[in-house]
């Protein structure tokens, strides 16, 4: 590219060596670079997703509007756009004595603290994309289910 702008160069002050050349004409122009850096990201847990009391031979779930849910809020930039992961679901609840007990979840998003109304669900292992609010918040609830159908030990998991 730079040897084809150099020869177009020359051609144009070839051309201009043989005829009369007027006064030197300038043309300028300007512009400014910007950048708006928004607030720092931050992301605080709240409470714990606690499934209280499970019976063996049943599965137990809490759902993401229930009050023992999971939560995260986040703050930053207004309408920034985010992408949330988690990245260290597990697939069982351990006991600590090598019991499992097997455990799926559910997700929301809300730009207000609301896990029903203009939430929007999401696979948690998955992930999403999404804005903060024009406030810079943004809430998330987090649900499951515990399987607990076959003999489990007492304990927490």
């Amino acid at each position: 590219m730079k040897r084809i702008l150099t020869a177009a160069g020359l051609a144009v002050l070839a051309a201009g060596a043989g005829a009369a050349t007027p006064a030197a004409a300038s043309a300028q122009a300007s512009i400014t670079a910007t950048a708006t850096v928004a607030t720092a990201l931050t992301v605080t847990a709240g409470n714990n997703l606690d499934f209280q009391m499970v019976i063996p031979g049943f599965t137990k779930t809490v759902a993401v509007a229930d009050a023992t849910a999971g939560t995260f809020t986040l703050a930053g930039g207004a309408g920034a756009e985010v992408a949330l992961s988690f990245t260290a679901l597990p697939a069982n609840l351990d006991d600590g004595l090598g019991n499992l007990l097997p455990i799926t979840y559910t997700a929301v998003d809300n730009a207000v603290n609301d896990p029903v109304t203009g939430a929007t669900a999401f696979a948690p292992a998955g992930g999403v994309t999404t804005n903060l609010s024009g406030a810079g918040q943004l809430y998330v609830f987090l649900g499951g289910t515990v399987d607990a159908t076959s003999q489990f030990t007492a304990g927490t998991y």
